[in-house]
């Protein structure tokens, strides 16, 4: 005992440089301060000294068989420091755990166990069980009489006590390994980690309106929080914003809808709607914060992210976990499937990867944003211009062509926009409008890169062109080669029939 005790300080002394140094190297935070890794490190240091701490008072207490009275007491004061370890872990990491409790989650599950094996423990050490079960049964001749009569059924007992003891032990090293290298993995481990992290998720959908309306690309944004999991929050900020969150109320699986209702906030200036974002943000602490890809939001969620510290993720069209996404890049010729660590994540989700929830049955409860002094030095609404079209919105019609052909919306390229023959809210493309009707119809459309990443998620395209060697006809259903000035008359005299 004396060679073990002289070891112990030692061993201890290796154990913490090397989870100091571990925890240098631990960049799962993704950007959060050195300060915070090494006070993590703190822990996992702790934690490993009371483990050995307690084998320590074990075996001390396994050899001194003589003296029952100073083995119980010495058990007991191992499960005391087992339990005071629980409760000032759990305290210690409260606070942490708001802001990572992804990661955190599973700690608190060892410690959060360690109260209750503690004190059953404890129990059992008092009432003789616990001492006596630690000595030897092939030597029960030597056994003091207070042991001699124990039956077998207290042994088992005893067993079912240290079952979770041996799975905190197991599960701790298991965890510290895991999130040291690839957290997550394909291990039981990474797997309950994420089943868990889902359950705690909460996703903050910024809602787009007009004071009047939602926008539908609201409810593709409701869709792709849906398949993040977790609570599902919208946020409603504008001049009308009370009337809009009741309609937002009525969108299923959503379980509140926040208002912000301000008349500084009735032209959805990005500069003014980030703030209130970032209210609610701090108060209710999303794990998720999500928007439609459209200037609208393309304009918020970069100003959240730089208030946060955390970089968002544009354009995403498949959700495969909550950290996990899949976005184009490269004006749609390349897929990036990229990975966030960042404690929030921020995303604008591209409508139309995502069905429109619906927009009936739902009955979320409606409340009130935080008050808020709302900022509004830094821009000022002059004014809008909008041009209005008897035909369908461009974004969400079923049948879009790039000719004004069959009664439908009306679409065009930056070539056609930029020589002034449509206006420019009737582009598709990268720059323009990204579309996914049923029914895309180019007509006299080449395809360059920065048109097909606005339409090419369209169920059924048909491409008209001279040019065989057309990008376009790469990703139409359909193809026609033809000059378009002597095509279109006969398809529109088809069309009369």
């Amino acid at each position: 005992m004396e060679d073990q005790a002289t070891r112990l300080p030692s061993a201890l002394l290796q154990i913490g440089v090397l989870n100091c140094r571990a925890a240098n190297r631990f960049h799962y935070f993704g950007g959060v301060i050195k300060i915070i890794e090494l006070t993590y490190g703190w822990f996992f240091v702790t934690s490993i000294i009371n483990f050995l701490a307690w084998n320590y008072c074990m075996r001390i207490a396994e050899h001194s068989s003589d003296d029952m009275e100073k083995r119980r007491k010495t058990t007991a004061l191992a499960y005391i420091a087992l339990i005071v370890l629980g409760v000032v872990h759990i305290l210690a990491l409260h606070g942490l755990y708001l802001r990572i409790r992804p990661l955190l989650l599973p700690y608190l599950i060892i410690y959060g166990s360690f109260i209750p094996i503690g004190l059953s423990s404890l129990f059992y050490a008092f009432t003789n069980l616990l001492p006596c079960a630690q000595l030897n049964p092939k030597e029960k001749e030597t056994w003091p009489d207070k042991c001699k009569d124990l039956s077998n059924n207290n042994y088992l007992i005893l067993a079912v006590i240290f079952l979770p003891s041996i799975f905190a032990w197991t599960y701790f090293k298991e965890c510290y390994n895991n999130m040291l290298t690839r957290l997550p993995g394909k291990t039981l481990l990474s797997r309950f980690v994420t089943l868990q992290y889902s359950r705690f998720a909460s996703t903050l959908v910024v809602a787009q309106h007009n004071d009047e309306k939602l926008d539908p690309l609201t409810l593709n944004a409701v869709t792709a929080g849906k398949k993040i999991g977790g609570d599902l929050t919208v946020l409603v900020a504008g001049a009308n914003a009370e009337k809009i969150a009741q309609l937002a109320a009525k969108i299923p699986d959503v379980k509140s809808v926040i208002f912000a209702q301000d008349d500084k906030l009735a032209n959805q200036l990005p500069e003014r709607v980030s703030q209130v974002v970032l209210a609610v943000q701090k108060q209710l602490n999303f794990s998720h914060v999500v928007a439609g890809a459209s200037a609208f939001g393309r304009g918020i969620i970069p100003r959240v992210g730089a208030n946060l510290g955390s970089s968002p993720i544009s354009d995403v069209t498949i959700i495969h976990d909550e950290s996990t996404f899949t976005r184009p890049t490269y004006a749609g010729n390349a897929i990036a499937k990229v990975k966030s660590t960042a404690p929030v994540k921020l995303m604008t989700v591209r409508g139309t990867a995502f069905e429109p929830s619906p927009a009936e049955g739902g009955n979320a409860k409606v409340e009130k944003a935080p008050s808020l002094e709302i900022q509004s030095d830094s821009s000022e609404f002059l004014g809008q211009e909008l041009s209005k079209s008897e035909r369908p919105e461009l974004a969400s019609a079923k049948i879009v062509v790039s000719a004004d052909k069959l009664g439908a919306a009306v679409g065009a390229s930056r070539a056609a926009v930029d020589a002034g023959y449509v206006p420019n809210d009737m582009q598709v493309g990268q720059t323009g409008k990204i579309v996914a009707p049923e029914l895309y119809i180019a007509v006299g459309i080449s395809g360059a890169i920065q048109h097909l990443a606005g339409m090419k998620d369209s169920k059924v395209i048909v491409a008209i062109n001279k040019d065989k060697d057309a990008p376009i006809f790469q990703v139409a259903d359909f193809g026609l080669e033809a000059d378009l000035f002597k095509a279109i008359p006969e398809m529109t005299a088809e069309l009369s029939k």
